[in-house]
């Protein structure tokens, strides 16, 4: 299911306000697509995936149901979009939960589909799910000071600019934990842990670095770090088993 291209479709009409006033040298803003264009898309991808859902894998249909319900609300800011903008940490909080949303869905075409009851290690998945979400989101938004922009949210903004990154690297650690529990919880060999911490080290070394010389090109890093670390959780947890077998010899 394209359920992240639902959600950046779905960010852009809740988001055309602002971006018209303040970010507009975003795609939108400067009329290389427009919102209808993105509407029609969108109104596609949602009748392509139900029609797909109600032939193939009607048992899917009421996990779907509730992900475009959830990002219905997501595009309503939940009614309460004054108040949430206020209170940036419930705003990123509740949006983040799409993310193990998702992952349900896509974890249920293998246990929902085969009819068996979801493995409990699931919850340790959903849960760093949801903080590589935290991850991403947050590291997108660290900015040094020179370069915050009128009507540009940012957490280096919100919070100052050491205590934004220092948010970073802590939503980094939680991620980190929940991996190692997730790899204990499922008997993963010491090769996992490793791995694990020598992505945790390389992905914090910008954040580091930005703390020391605030400059652009730290700042970009940190963002980046954010994707290569939400890509390494996923390979890492998937990958583990065949590593520990591999280095262990057996």
């Amino acid at each position: 299911m394209s359920g992240h291209k639902m959600v950046r479709i779905f960010d852009e009409f809740k988001d055309a306000e602002d971006d018209a006033k303040y970010r507009k040298n975003l795609p939108v803003p400067r009329g290389l697509v427009s919102l209808k264009e993105l509407g029609i898309v969108g109104a596609i991808l949602i009748l392509l995936q139900i029609t797909i859902n109600f032939i193939f894998l009607p048992k899917m249909l009421l996990i779907y149901f509730i992900i475009i319900a959830y990002l219905s609300l997501m595009g309503k800011e939940f009614f309460a979009a004054s108040w949430l903008k206020k209170h940036q940490f419930w705003y990123v909080t509740s949006h983040m939960f799409i993310i193990p949303l998702i992952d349900i869905y896509s974890s249920g075409l293998d246990w929902l589909l085969e009819g068996v009851e979801a493995p409990v290690g699931l919850l340790f998945f959903f849960a760093v799910s949801y903080m590589n979400g935290i991850v991403i989101e947050t590291g997108r938004k660290i900015r040094r000071p020179e370069d915050e922009a009128e009507g540009v949210l940012t957490y280096t903004s919100m919070l100052g600019t050491n205590r934004g990154v220092f948010l970073w690297l802590t939503s980094l650690m939680v991620t980190l934990l929940l991996s190692i529990a997730a790899c204990n919880y499922a008997g993963f060999g010491t090769t996992a842990f490793i791995v694990l911490g020598i992505v945790f080290i390389f992905c914090a070394t910008p954040a580091l670095l930005f703390l020391k010389n605030k400059t652009a090109s730290f700042a970009k890093m940190i963002e980046k770090a954010s994707g290569i670390w939400t890509i390494a959780m996923y390979l890492t947890l998937g990958a583990a088993p065949m590593l520990s077998k591999l280095f262990s010899g057996t």
